[in-house]
């Protein structure tokens, strides 16, 4: 049954059938180029983030109503499906309407619309929001039946390791800590975030966004930030990711170095590459063998956090010394 299975490739393997319920785990899906595919059943997977189907010729209906999560959908070369309904699927919604749209001539009758929030081309760490459809597929994108709020990226969860008296940091100190470590570089422009005019923190949000070390709340696609929230551990490890990209300090990590804490499955999708070498190499630290991507972060656990990306194992920079295959 595999129900542990999180990421799953049947691309190009004349697959009939794809039946993925018992798999609740699951956040990545590729199962592109089976022309032979007639049936998909993805109505148990929640936690879906990243879907491709190119080219199943013969694929007559896709329902993604139940994967409120996903925000990469490839959805083309597909002649038996003429409707697509995203009314359950607030991030390809935001996609749509705020996307870049482009068209893709080069693969067939094809268009896309693009969030372009940064990463490597590795996708365990890129952020593009992207939804890639046939030319004559009708798009049902209202009314909404679901918003980002709904099915958040950014939250806290407890317990975590902590006790509720303890002087926890918000999302405005921690992209303030990490704009200091950059030396306040000047800012110009506009914010897309519509909370942030009057925040101490303004400059260092616009930095953070304009940079892709940021991102929205409740969602990475969201219009707002929301400064006085609590900074939750896996979005810090996404924001020291990305600043230690921007200061080439190195972003390298071995896939795996997570499986072992208890509570591993907590782990989303958008922040898992981050969260990995966070916790690999202790800019983050366990709590016993719990990681607790979703704990909240003390004051002093972000000062501790924020100097660690400067004493990083020179593995971490290796990718980067050597011109490979780092962000």
């Amino acid at each position: 049954m595999l129900s542990g299975l999180q990421y799953y490739n049947c691309a190009k393997n004349n697959v009939t059938r794809l039946d993925m319920r018992n798999n609740p785990e699951l956040q990545m899906l590729v199962c592109s180029y089976n022309a032979t595919l007639r049936s998909l059943d993805i109505s148990e997977n929640p936690k879906l983030a990243f879907l491709n189907l190119e080219c199943d010729y013969n694929l007559t209906s896709l329902d993604i109503s139940q994967n409120p999560k996903l925000y990469h959908l490839y959805a083309f070369g597909l002649g038996g499906i003429s409707t697509i309904d995203i009314r359950n699927n607030p991030r390809l919604k935001k996609t749509l309407d705020s996307g870049t749209y482009k068209n893709e001539s080069h693969l067939g009758r094809v268009h896309s619309y693009t969030l372009n929030f940064g990463g490597s081309g590795d996708p365990f760490e890129n952020l593009l929001h992207e939804l890639v459809v046939d030319d004559g597929v009708t798009i049902l994108d209202s009314p909404m039946r679901s918003a980002l709020g709904d099915s958040p990226d950014s939250h806290i969860e407890t317990p975590d390791g902590h006790s509720p008296s303890e002087d926890f940091a918000t999302r405005g100190e921690a992209i303030a800590a990490l704009y200091e470590k950059a030396g306040r570089p000047s800012v110009s422009g506009s914010s897309r975030f519509s909370d942030i005019s009057s925040s101490p923190y303004e400059a260092a949000i616009n930095w953070g966004e304009q940079n892709k070390i940021c991102f929205g709340y409740p969602a990475v696609c969201s219009d707002t930030f929301c400064p006085d929230e609590m900074i939750s551990r896996e979005d810090f490890a996404l924001m020291a990711h990305r600043f230690a990209a921007y200061k080439r300090l190195g972003t390298a990590f071995d896939y795996g170095r997570t499986d072992w804490y208890d509570d591993f499955y907590d782990i989303d999708f958008y922040g898992w590459g981050a969260f990995t070498w966070a916790m690999q190499w202790e800019v983050l630290r366990p709590t016993g063998n719990y990681c607790y991507p979703h704990g909240r972060m003390t004051r002093d656990e972000l000062s501790y956090s924020a100097d660690k990306i400067f004493h990083l194992s020179d593995s971490a920079s290796y990718s980067e010394r050597v011109n490979g295959n780092g962000n």
